[in-house]
């Protein structure tokens, strides 16, 4: 098993609002952590429309969670992890936030996420930092899809001689807990038409997971990935969460496949150094999910949604 020097990222396993999802990974269940979780549908392609939440988490930040389709649980949750390699600092967008925000979109089936985490380098304590993760999530009006953009801001700095000089390298990884039904699952990580992607499926349904890197530059690839056994923490089958981000030592341990209650976890480096007043992209990543009866399809629909991007997809509304 190959090990990358990659970073590691978080995943629960909650479940409320639609029969059949289970809670797991350790934490409290969306019954007892969640203020505000209204539920978000897209259009019904007889019988496929695509329904999400994104929860305000009580006593943390935001979470996206119980998506359906088919009028079937699909995905517990989607975490989304910020690792700093360089101050070696992991945070989440539900456990983790400094502040955050939550709104809905009224004329699409849409909502926003906007996450402030605060870093203080470990090393020197008065040196703060606020990267600000902002998320856009919309259920696609072309196809059996949820698209979510994202955005990473560097945030401001404290004292501000620190401002734009600390080499901050980032990467983040996006946790995914499929729950297809009550079945157990089998997931693979493949590639099609250039992009990397993941596999959840049972007899009946499929759930594709790819991303696409739009700024600085486009890239399609995971950079590491693993197919994990939820609470499992230790050995080869250990679960994607305890992998990134509980162990948070910046490696992530490379699988292709695993079976049962799983869950999987994907990389993405997003750089972010930056010289004092330099102007740089704003790093901005698209994840998308795609949902079938088939993985071939579901991997297309995945691709579809990432290519087509946030304003596309809203504009269809």
């Amino acid at each position: 098993m190959a090990r990358n020097r990659l970073n590691r990222r978080t995943v629960l396993k909650n479940g409320a609002g639609i029969a059949g999802l289970s809670v797991l990974g350790g934490s409290a269940t969306a019954s007892e952590a969640n203020t505000e979780s209204g539920r978000i549908s897209g259009p019904d392609y007889g019988g496929s429309a695509v329904g999400f939440e994104i929860t305000d988490v009580d006593g943390g930040g935001t979470l996206i969670e119980n998506v359906s389709v088919y009028e079937t649980p699909m995905l517990a949750d989607l975490h989304t992890v910020v690792w700093d390699e360089g101050w070696e600092l992991v945070k989440n967008t539900r456990d983790d936030a400094f502040r955050h925000y939550v709104s809905t979109d009224d004329g699409a089936p849409g909502g926003t996420a906007i996450v402030t985490f605060e870093y203080v380098n470990p090393y020197e304590a008065i040196v703060k930092y606020w990267p600000v993760l902002t998320q856009r999530a919309i259920a696609s009006a072309a196809r059996p899809a949820l698209l979510v953009e994202q955005e990473l801001e560097l945030g401001s700095y404290s004292p501000i001689r620190y401002g734009g000089s600390p080499g901050l390298r980032h990467t983040i990884y996006t946790i995914a807990n499929p729950t297809i039904g009550t079945e157990a699952t089998s997931g693979v990580v493949t590639e099609k038409r250039g992009y990397d992607a993941f596999v959840a499926s049972t007899d009946a349904y499929s759930v594709a997971i790819v991303q696409r890197c739009v700024e600085p530059d486009v890239r399609t690839g995971f950079d590491g990935h693993r197919v994990g056994d939820v609470g499992v923490a230790q050995g080869t089958d250990r679960s994607a969460w305890v992998d990134i981000y509980e162990e948070a030592d910046g490696w992530i341990d490379r699988n292709f496949a695993n079976e049962g209650d799983i869950d999987f976890g994907a990389g993405l480096y997003v750089g972010g150094d930056q010289d004092a007043g330099a102007i740089t992209p704003v790093p901005t990543w698209r994840t998308g999910i795609g949902f079938a009866t088939s993985n071939g399809v579901a991997i297309d629909n995945a691709i579809a949604t990432v290519e087509d991007g946030y304003e596309t997809e809203r504009n269809r509304y």
